[in-house]
């Protein structure tokens, strides 16, 4: 059923147990960036934070590369939501940089729309305009011709 948040908070929360019994930290960190993500969906970035946090410190301690940039992200757009821009905003241009860095096209492109979301928020126009170009120009390279 499509729209099912609860349903979904409910398998996310078991996959995240299941995840912590497993004592292992990539089933972990994906668990913590998928529920965080469903949270952030469901328009409740304050109950999202404490699981990009937690992701973002388990990354950091097992650099786990992708997933700290991913959590990191993720974190500076719940942050920007909770009217935390000058937190968060660092967060995801530093995510955006990682991903470019890495090559990882759709995190770029993911990460560029959160961030110039992220400066609407501040109310850094001209800012959101220069990423919205940005986006626009990875858009017609990642076109198929």
């Amino acid at each position: 059923m499509a729209g099912n948040f609860e349903q979904g908070i409910d398998h996310g929360r078991e996959g995240l147990r299941l995840a912590e019994a497993m004592n292992s930290p990539v089933p972990l960190a994906n668990m913590c960036l998928c529920l965080g993500q469903l949270y952030m969906t469901k328009g409740e970035p304050e109950r999202a934070v404490s699981l990009f946090e937690r992701g973002v410190a388990l990354t950091q301690e097992w650099s786990l590369s992708y997933f700290s940039s991913a959590h990191a992200g993720w974190l500076g757009y719940a942050y920007a939501f909770l009217g935390r821009t000058a937190e968060g905003i660092p967060l995801i241009e530093q995510a955006a940089g990682d991903a470019l860095r890495m090559g990882v096209r759709f995190a770029e492109s993911l990460t560029l729309v959160q961030l110039g979301e992220a400066c609407m928020l501040a109310d850094r126009l001209p800012d959101a305009l220069e990423v919205a170009r940005r986006a626009a120009t990875l858009a017609r390279e990642l076109a198929p011709s």
